[in-house]
């Protein structure tokens, strides 16, 4: 199940016992973690996309604060992505994207908490207000990231790891804004850039591309009228 974005009146769907539920906006970064993590960990899922300008109603009664990502399964509902993708990777089997060095997994939280600071500047950045001093903000905060990755093919090292998820949609949003513009951010970070390649060839990253990203962030650029639902049938669905 791939729902198109349900608004206010809208009915919830019904759903299988004990099969995930992903509460999703398909232009979420923050959604998008929790996503690539039920791809990465091939765990069968139903996507209910809502449309967070006109809510519906019993969204509330899933999650008050009406935010995405959210997980329900069997009445249990987890959200906020970081918790998320944790009970994820607690609850269900697949490759581990936790590091197994103690130390190392309290290095890749310290990161995860730290690039909130960088957050606010890439969203500075995509939404076009003071464009050359958001990119000079946003490399200022972001050149620990840029050296940490240096001769690495992932920050978890030869595999993707949690941290590399909770980075990439946000990099991404950069990058589909240097298309648009045609500008050049991050190819003044050569470890970032090739970091990037490397994230392109991984499948959870492939499978969870939203087809209409481009067109998303073009029309918030210019002000215009978005279509979350544009060429919604396109997205993989990872069924049992």
């Amino acid at each position: 199940m791939n729902t198109k974005h349900l608004k206010k009146g809208d009915e919830l769907p019904s759903s299988s016992s004990g099969r995930v539920r992903f509460y999703n906006m398909r232009y979420c970064p923050f959604a998008k973690r929790t996503r690539m993590v039920l791809w990465h960990k091939k765990i069968p899922h139903d996507v209910i996309n809502i449309n967070l300008k006109d809510k519906p109603d019993w969204f509330f009664d899933k999650n008050p604060f009406g935010t995405v990502p959210a997980i329900e399964r069997d009445n249990d509902i987890i959200f906020e992505s970081a918790v998320c993708n944790n009970f994820l990777e607690e609850e269900y089997e697949g490759a581990s994207l936790i590091p197994s060095c103690k130390k190392q997994r309290y290095h890749e939280r310290m990161l995860m908490d730290a690039f909130g600071s960088v957050i606010p500047k890439i969203h500075t950045i995509v939404t076009g207000q003071n464009i050359d001093e958001a990119i000079e903000n946003f490399m200022k905060s972001f050149q620990h990231f840029e050296k940490e990755i240096a001769n690495r093919k992932f920050f978890g090292g030869d595999e993707i790891s949690m941290l590399d998820i909770h980075i990439w949609p946000f990099i991404q949003k950069i990058s589909v804004f240097e298309e648009i513009k045609e500008m050049e951010i991050l190819k003044k970070l050569p470890n970032t850039s090739k970091w990037i390649s490397n994230m392109l060839t991984v499948d959870c990253v492939q499978k969870t591309h939203t087809v209409g990203l481009n067109k998303y962030l073009h029309d918030v650029i210019l002000g215009e009228k978005v279509d979350y639902d544009y060429k919604i049938e396109d997205d993989p669905i990872l069924e049992a």
